[in-house]
């Protein structure tokens, strides 16, 4: 199959998630110290001491529907979490309904005190009438954090591609990073 530049699926992986993150406009990278990191950085995780939870749901326009849950569940050596991600597109004209989801494991690690490594697995679906198409993909993070200076680098989307009937479509690779200290610790 001949590549076509430019074309990616799953673009709701694109939406942000928690209004903290989002409000920074979207600068969370480095900043990923709620359940939230589950989508901006897993190695956020790491940090971890407590159970978190977040959720969210957006109506945004002509009746589309986004929404987040996340749940995060430290251990003594590791912290894990869950999520699902999705997009619901409402009845659009020329089709009867167009969806998308993506569920995420993740796996953060605190290697010695200033360190974290986080990955998330996921699975990702779309359908768009009565074709479906799914897929698997991945996100590495890492998140450094010397003194109350926090450096964070995300890799987002590595993986397979949606194959609609016949045609394949890869997923929306996105690499950030970022900085954060907090002055009067508004962080």
């Amino acid at each position: 199959m001949e590549e076509k530049p430019g074309i990616t699926s799953a673009t709701f992986l694109k939406i942000g998630v928690g209004a903290r993150a989002t409000g920074m406009g979207e600068a969370a990278c480095a900043v990923a110290d709620d359940a939230n990191a589950i989508y901006w950085n897993p190695a956020g995780l790491g940090f971890f001491e407590e159970k978190q939870v977040s959720a969210m749901y957006n109506i945004l326009f002509e009746d589309i529907k986004h929404g987040f849950v996340g749940y995060t569940h430290p251990f003594k050596s590791c912290t894990l979490g869950g999520a699902i991600n999705y997009l619901d597109t409402g009845e659009m004209e020329k089709t009867t309904r167009a969806d998308d989801l993506a569920g995420y494991i993740t796996y953060a690690r605190r290697l010695g005190g200033k360190l974290s490594l986080g990955v998330n697995l996921k699975y990702i679906q779309q359908r768009i009438e009565e074709e479906k198409a799914t897929c698997y993909g991945a996100d590495l993070g890492i998140l450094y954090k010397p003194f109350k200076l926090r450096l964070g680098l995300a890799v987002q989307n590595i993986g397979t591609k949606l194959k609609f009937i016949e045609e394949g479509y890869s997923l929306p690779l996105n690499i950030k990073a970022g900085a954060a200290y907090p002055f009067r610790n508004f962080l």
